[in-house]
């Protein structure tokens, strides 16, 4: 015992860390983890204690999240969500500003006003088996959340609004309309084989008929051209003969009467 004449000496994984009767871990973190002995020394005499091993682990973690729901949109609240992911049972404790709330679910409805929407939510889990309690999580401050909310219902209200407005309007225009008297038919672009033989004629067929047409031109041409030519050469021919029978006519000589 102290006072006797005793030394305590503690080590960690054979590092001597305190020269102390009792040695005192706080704020136990992972570099924490290791192997304790201590030895008890007066005079000559030596004593070491068995080996405990330490084994730091972290606490499982807790997490917060805001979940929107379609009451809280309308009502300007807000839906807290805290979980666990250990696969255990647990219970929940909620804080605001630091200060425990009532109610052990998982869930924390909060109303929607000028304190909360400042204030800073945590949550941690409770157990009743080893970890007895997690780590806690993260802080949440609504901050403009909820002001935003009210901005984004508003403006889906006015665009709703119009929406149903321009289709009363258009309902009623279409009801109160009055069709005109001196509205006519259109014209009627389609029409009949008997009427589009009657009324057109293809640009092949006109082309065959006017080719016709100048062919029976030229053909009467021809045969008064080669008539006139043919009187012509009989009158010659007779003039030649009565007048001159053994001269030229037209470069030709005539040997009639020879």
């Amino acid at each position: 015992m102290p006072g006797d004449g005793w030394e305590y000496h503690w080590y960690k994984d054979s590092k001597l860390q305190i020269t102390n009767p009792t040695h005192t871990v706080e704020s136990v973190s992972h570099t924490d983890t290791g192997d304790y002995h201590c030895k008890a020394k007066r005079g000559a005499f030596l004593v070491d204690s068995e080996t405990l091993q330490l084994r730091v682990e972290a606490r499982p973690p807790a997490s917060l999240s805001l979940e929107t729901e379609l009451s809280d949109i309308m009502t300007g609240d807000m839906t807290l969500r805290c979980n666990v992911s250990d696969g255990r049972q647990w219970n929940y404790t909620w804080f605001m500003n630091g200060q425990q709330l009532n109610g052990s679910s998982n869930v924390l409805k909060v109303t929607g006003n000028e304190e909360t929407i400042k204030s800073e939510f945590k949550c941690k889990g409770i157990n009743t088996e080893r970890p007895l309690y997690s780590a806690l999580s993260d802080g949440f401050t609504a901050n403009n959340i909820i002001f935003k909310r009210k901005i984004l219902l508003a403006i889906s209200g006015c665009l709703v609004c119009c929406i149903v407005i321009l289709i009363i309007g258009c309902i009623v225009l279409k009801i109160t309309r009055k069709p005109g008297l001196n509205e006519t038919a259109p014209e009627d672009l389609f029409f009949s084989m008997k009427d589009s033989k009657n009324q057109t004629v293809s640009p092949m067929e006109e082309y065959m008929d006017n080719r016709s047409t100048e062919l029976e031109e030229c053909q009467e041409n021809e045969e008064l051209i080669t008539d006139r030519d043919s009187a012509v050469h009989e009158d010659g021919v007779i003039k030649d003969e009565e007048e001159t029978p053994a001269s030229e006519a037209n470069g030709l000589t005539s040997f009639k009467g020879l």
